[in-house]
């Protein structure tokens, strides 16, 4: 009798692994399309990131910081266009292909970005 009721409980917990791996799949589907579509704060969803995009914001807010207060070197303004750049990959935006003529980094510019990253 206990073996016919722990093939049930075994049968019955299969059952719901599946269950329960379908509507992972199901949810991730569902938040891919909310971030493809820029939906979360129509939604009230708190902006949805992976672990390498939280990364670069951070650093960016902490060299606004710096910058703002005036004490940054070439270090944190190479440092900003490095994680600049690679949020721009993350997020499957453009970036300068490297064909363009390079020129120093303009702080003004580099500011404005900041700006814009700071309020997320």
């Amino acid at each position: 009798m206990d073996d016919i009721l722990e093939l049930e409980m075994a049968l019955e917990l299969k059952a719901l692994k599946a269950e329960n791996d379908k509507l992972k799949e199901e949810r991730e589907s569902l938040y891919k399309v909310i971030s493809d579509n820029d939906l979360e704060e129509e939604l009230g969803i708190a902006k949805l990131m992976n672990p390498e995009e939280k990364i670069c914001l951070d650093g960016i807010k902490h060299l606004a910081d710096i910058f703002e207060n005036g004490m940054y070197d070439q270090n944190d303004v190479k440092n900003f266009d490095l994680l600049h750049k690679n949020l721009r990959l993350i997020r499957n935006q453009a970036i300068d292909d490297g064909k363009k003529k390079k020129s120093k980094v303009d702080i003004g510019e580099a500011l404005k970005i900041v700006e814009g990253y700071k309020n997320e």
